[in-house]
């Protein structure tokens, strides 16, 4: 393998394999990125054996090959060299030469026929979508995700298509069990067969995708097996389905609205974390204390102290008392648009509903913290 290549064009690609290669692993050759020539250029290929992406990346191909390297230390090296053409030719023991400038790197590889191959999709059965359209939709449901990898069900985002007699939407919902996200998209009639019933995306291949749709443009989606694939452009992601199945959040979704406060997202969020400085992992409750033209919003630590501010607003309605943990408000309302927010509320033991005009088909589902009368702890 002979080859030149742009290093911005060749970083580009490299960084984006980044999160996806396995950095501890019984199998070492999961921490290299593959390089392979082709037509117009060399691919890159990461996997971790769940995640695996597929870029392309335009060269001078002087002589055909492939070879696996380290990928941190790849990138490391190309992102030190100098803004100029990066030469790299295969030598003997797979060892590859790095040069750039006057700057010479020999980094010792594995053989290509080593690395583990991805699944090849049918691109003839994918859904053509706006990624703008997929990225708003995972950026606005991954916050819900449990951080528990032991908690399968609770792992990834439930992702479906849901055909309503009136609208046909694509639908994202996420829950670690103390709260819910959910986003509906309006989207035009797919053909039957074309989206299974519901699948679960994990979240490791979700925060990569994010990646690859940070520029505005067409991706095509599909599913396989236990397998989905995203492509976009030339770069090609396919994830391993999580196998267990997704809560039935109906469930939880509140049936009734008997308070709807409307508060300027501004303040609501400024409160939220000025009432989380005091929060501690034995202590995260804050408490609301909802009476005529005004909320309370009181955090109580026994360990620092006690804060509380008061929103005013109207409400003419009866008195009510309820606690919740403010990282769960800020986590959803950093993700809204809507410079007027919706919360609904029912009772001290029913969750409470974010949601606002500019967000349409969002809502966030914060379960409610019992409080202890005088300290605010958590029973």
């Amino acid at each position: 393998m002979e080859l030149t290549i742009p290093k911005q064009a060749l970083l580009e690609v490299l960084q984006i394999t980044q999160g996806i290669v396995e950095k501890r692993s019984s199998m070492p050759i999961l921490s290299n990125v593959l390089i392979e020539t082709g037509d117009e250029g060399i691919q890159l290929i990461a996997t971790d054996l769940q995640v695996g992406i597929r870029l392309t990346c335009p060269a001078q191909v002087i002589k055909p090959g492939g070879i696996t390297i380290l990928a941190r230390k790849f990138y490391e090296i190309v992102r030190e060299l100098p803004d100029e053409e990066i030469y790299l030719k295969l030598n003997d023991n797979n060892r590859l030469l790095i040069s750039c400038k006057g700057a010479q790197f020999n980094i010792v590889g594995l053989p290509a026929a080593d690395f583990p191959s991805l699944p090849e999709p049918d691109f003839s059965q994918t859904i053509p979508l706006d990624g703008s359209i997929i990225r708003d939709m995972i950026e606005k449901t991954i916050i819900s995700v449990s951080p528990d990898e032991g908690r399968y069900n609770l792992a990834g985002i439930f992702f479906e298509y849901v055909n309503l007699e009136k609208e046909k939407i694509l639908r994202m919902v996420s829950t670690d069990g103390h709260r819910l996200t959910m986003i509906d998209k309006s989207i035009e009639e797919l053909e039957e067969g074309l989206f299974p019933k519901g699948v679960l995306l994990p979240r490791k291949a979700v925060s990569e995708l994010l990646k690859i749709l940070e520029k505005p443009g067409q991706v095509f989606i599909g599913f396989k097996d236990s397998f989905s694939v995203f492509k976009k452009e030339e770069t090609v992601m396919i994830m391993r389905l999580l196998e267990s199945n997704f809560p039935d959040y109906q469930l939880v979704l509140p049936k009734k609205k008997e308070r709807s406060l409307y508060i300027p997202k501004p303040i609501l969020m400024d409160t939220m974390r000025r009432m989380a400085v005091l929060s501690t992992d034995k202590y995260k409750v804050v408490k609301f204390s909802l009476t005529s033209g005004n909320l309370e919003i009181q955090s109580i630590n026994p360990d620092i102290g006690e804060a509380k501010e008061n929103i005013s607003l109207e409400y003419t309605g009866t008195k009510l008392e309820a606690g919740f943990n403010a990282r769960f408000f800020i986590d959803a309302l950093q993700v809204m648009e809507s410079e007027t927010v919706i919360l609904e509320l029912n009772d001290a033991v029913s969750p409470a509903l974010l949601h606002g005009d500019k967000d349409p088909g969002f809502k966030a589902l914060i379960m409610p913290m019992k409080l202890m009368e005088e300290t605010g702890e958590i029973q």
